[in-house]
């Protein structure tokens, strides 16, 4: 094989790859158990770092904070701020109702799993 010339950079072909990196981010999922009567149905929120939302499940599991049922889940967005005290962690209907209330999530955006 002849070595490379610099004039022979123009036989090259340029192709344009589109890789997209997946990042983390946080992920809110809450859980649910219908079966149980009403007013206790709610088991509690997770709040995990994953590229989507089958590996936020899978790292609620892993971390031994899925308390099983329905599961609804849906990514935090980037622009809010999270206390990392409620990371990694199964959060009850309190800490949620006094500490995240501001979060709001648009139906058009959860993700359904049943465990």
């Amino acid at each position: 094989m002849a070595p490379f010339k610099s004039e022979d950079i123009n036989n090259f072909v340029s192709l344009d790859y589109n890789l997209e990196v997946p990042i983390e981010q946080l992920w809110w999922l809450s859980f649910v158990d219908n079966n149980l009567p009403k007013g206790t149905q709610f088991l509690g929120v997770v709040i995990v770092n994953a590229i989507d939302f089958l590996g936020a499940v899978s790292k609620a599991h892993h971390l031994n904070i899925n308390p099983g049922g329905e599961i609804v889940g849906v990514p935090i967005p980037m622009k809010m701020k999270i206390d990392k005290s409620y990371i990694n962690c199964l959060l009850s209907r309190q800490e949620c109702e006094r500490d995240l209330k501001e979060f709001e999530i648009p139906s058009s955006a959860l993700y359904k799993y049943q465990s």
